[in-house]
């Protein structure tokens, strides 16, 4: 390795350290005799003659001599373009005088415009031309630098086995690595730092393409049975492209809470049963598990990994809070078992604290400020607002982001660009395509709930979002009472119609007497009378009809086989607040009873709206129904009713739709069947008529 090095002036001192390594010196004439002694030794340098191209060549101490260099900056000999000798003499030009008298009273000429004469080409670039070889040029000390803009095309090689033999290695744009001299497709890596990334960067920096890219990436290289994934868009519907792919289960946008929710919620299943799957197999790694996956002898599993897309988590923590919680617990728990999240962030500080060691990828988009960098905040500063897409990777390097599409098209096409490319992969699978999201129905039949046969003893009124499965309620165990708060036509009578039902289907009338509280009477119709120990349609009457069955109870405390004997008594009363106005309180006469009324076999199944519950929580009698092990469900109504449950509040949802709380466990959002009468129209003025499956349209349209 050659290092020549030039200079006009040469200070003493200025190669301390490097004389030793200075075989050849070379010194033209200086301005000094001393700048001429710090460069050879001697003055001689200084006393050249005043013409360019004369010097001193020093070789240690055995040569020196003098020499004129060669010009090479002249026309090349023998060229036509020379000047001709026998040109004009050219002649000289007579400018005015400088204050302009001598021009006065003649007319001003033009100023004449000077040339450059024409010398030819040069000789320096005659001869460059002539030995440059393109199949020899040497190589560039600096790769070119990264283009602004570039495909999955240009970095997806053809061979997309080489690419899946680390399941998770993504191509997804070029990485620059000028101490290695190289540019590389960049390979994002979700198997190492504990499965987990992050992109962090300004608004309009590349951030939901960089998610966008990561999806169409993992479609082109991979399979949905080895990857699947789903997306949460926290900021707007830009992740909705990506929903063809057959390996994208769904993504959920703001504009649909109860999805976001619900996917969380599915992802925990996945979560829940991967854990079985290690444990039962004795797997010990992600690698093992995709060995076997491979083998096709993990059959519970769709896929060996899943991958979440977030865009947008500083909205968790503004607008989304019931999804903190769940979010957090699959950074801790998922990368273990095969279930990873890219985020993406504005700022750094947007994830707790307590998660951040969790993100062990983290990569960087141009920053709002530099100075808030986790990377290298000097390198974050190179970054530069219009070259979106241009990213810092944790290894210091630079890299820009590929555009998720084939084709090169407009900025504006983009989206229209992912749209054709998922539906082309969706054609061209033919497997089985990742699980989607499951989503509770508006309405569905009672038929599809267990019968009796199949389940005895637990009523099921609905299903549980969190499992897609039957949700029951346990009157002879977790559920000895039942308080559903809803507003009008939210579903109430329709819930207690569906009871009365599961009650008579499973009890006979020598196991079970029903006393009704309906003011209204419209359930009064759906207890055979061989069921109905009472109706009470009044205040008044309801008092009496709680004073009969207090009688009854206080029986049963004196007789001490009383209790093991006579049949199950359920109270069922709708619109509580309508017999409980004016003052009254037909359900004094039960409560020295509530809290024995396991062993009493005594059950309540109470009904009331969402108006006013805030404050109606405080009577005595929900409060005693609460603290003797009575659960509840939420149904719709209006947040500004307040807090009804800890960290519970109503809102507005769907018929028939709610919040089921039982003690000891976490709210879970239910959907109670539709238990109206099919052809009935008229048959609760306060509850809508939902279409169930084998409904006509005029039962679906009646009011």
């Amino acid at each position: 390795m050659h290092l020549p090095l030039s200079s006009q002036r040469v200070e003493a001192g200025k190669l301390r350290g490097l004389d030793t390594y200075l075989s050849y010196r070379l010194g033209l004439r200086t301005f000094s005799e001393a700048e001429s002694s710090v460069v050879l030794d001697t003055p001689d340098a200084f006393h050249l003659p005043a013409i360019p191209g004369y010097g001193y060549l020093k070789v240690d101490t055995s040569v020196y001599k003098r020499f004129r260099a060669g010009y090479v900056s002249g026309p090349v000999p023998g060229s036509t373009d020379e000047i001709d000798d026998a040109a004009p003499t050219p002649v000289p030009l007579l400018l005015p005088l400088y204050n302009g008298i001598a021009q006065s009273g003649k007319e001003q000429t033009t100023e004449v415009e000077l040339t450059r004469p024409a010398i030819g080409r040069a000789l320096i670039d005659e001869a460059v031309e002539r030995i440059r070889v393109d199949t020899l040029r040497t190589r560039p000390v600096w790769l070119p630098p990264l283009p602004s803009r570039l495909t999955l095309a240009r970095i997806i090689p053809d061979d997309t086995q080489a690419v899946g033999a680390d399941i998770l290695n993504i191509p997804i744009g070029l990485l620059d690595d000028p101490t290695k001299q190289r540019q590389d497709p960049w390979l994002f890596d979700l198997s190492s730092g504990g499965g987990h990334a992050s992109i962090t960067g300004a608004p309009q920096s590349g951030k939901s393409t960089f998610l966008r890219t990561v999806a169409a990436s993992v479609a082109l290289t991979h399979t949905p049975q080895q990857v699947t994934m789903y997306g949460m868009d926290l900021t707007g519907n830009g992740l909705a492209r990506i929903s063809a792919f057959p390996h994208v289960g769904g993504v959920a946008t703001r504009a649909h809470p109860e999805r976001l929710v619900r996917l969380l919620e599915e992802l925990h299943g996945m979560l829940a049963t991967r854990e079985a799957v290690f444990r039962d197999n004795a797997i010990d790694s992600l690698q093992a598990l995709r060995r076997r996956h491979a083998e096709g002898r993990i059959p519970e599993l769709v896929s060996a990994d899943i991958v979440l897309l977030v865009d947008g988590l500083g909205a968790v923590r503004t607008d989304f809070e019931e999804l903190e919680e769940p979010l957090a617990d699959l950074l801790q728990r998922g990368g273990g078992f095969g279930i990873h999240v890219v985020l993406a962030l504005s700022r750094w500080n947007e994830l707790r604290m307590n998660l951040q060691n969790l993100i062990g990828t983290r990569l960087e988009l141009k920053l709002g400020d530099p100075g808030d960098s986790q990377i290298s905040r000097k390198l974050s500063a190179v970054l530069k607002a219009d070259q979106p897409g241009r990213v810092l990777t944790d290894g210091q390097l630079l890299a820009q982001l590929a555009l998720p599409v084939l084709d090169e098209v407009d900025d504006d096409s983009v989206g229209d660009g992912l749209e054709a490319l998922a539906d082309r992969s969706a054609s061209s699978w033919q497997g089985p395509s990742a699980a989607p999201i499951r989503l509770l129905p508006e309405s569905f039949p009672p038929e599809e709930l267990p019968d009796a046969l199949d389940e005895p003893v637990l009523l099921p009124f609905g299903l549980r979002q969190d499992t897609m499965e039957p949700a029951f309620l346990e009157l002879a165990d977790r559920d000895q009472h039942l308080l559903a708060l809803g507003d009008s036509r939210s579903g109430k009578t329709t819930l207690l119609r569906g009871l009365i039902h599961g009650l008579i289907d499973r009890l006979t009338a020598d196991e079970l007497v029903i006393a009704l509280m309906d003011v209204r009477g419209a359930l009064v119709g759906d207890i055979p009378d061989a069921y109905l120990g009472g109706h009470a349609s009044t205040s008044r009457d309801a008092r009496g009809l709680a004073s009969a069955i207090a009688d009854e109870l206080d029986k049963r405390l004196a007789d001490p086989a009383g209790t093991d004997s006579g049949p199950r008594i359920v109270v069922i009363i709708d619109d509580y607040d309508i017999l409980a106005s004016g003052g009254t309180d037909p359900l004094r006469p039960l409560l020295q009873h509530l809290p024995s009324a396991r062993d009493l076999r005594l059950n309540i199944i109470m009904t009331r709206p969402v108006a006013g519950s805030s404050r109606a929580m405080y009577d005595v009698v929900l409060q005693t129904l609460r603290d003797t092990g009575g659960s509840t469900l939420v149904m719709s109504g209006e947040r500004s009713e307040g807090q009804l449950l800890p960290q519970l509040y109503a809102e507005q949802m769907l018929p028939g739709r709610g919040r089921f709380v039982r003690r000891g466990e976490r709210p879970r959002l239910v959907q109670v069947a539709d238990f109206r009468p099919h052809g009935s129209a008229a048959d609760d003025p306060a509850e809508p008529a939902r279409p169930g499956r084998h409904q006509n349209q005029e039962t679906t349209n009646a009011p």
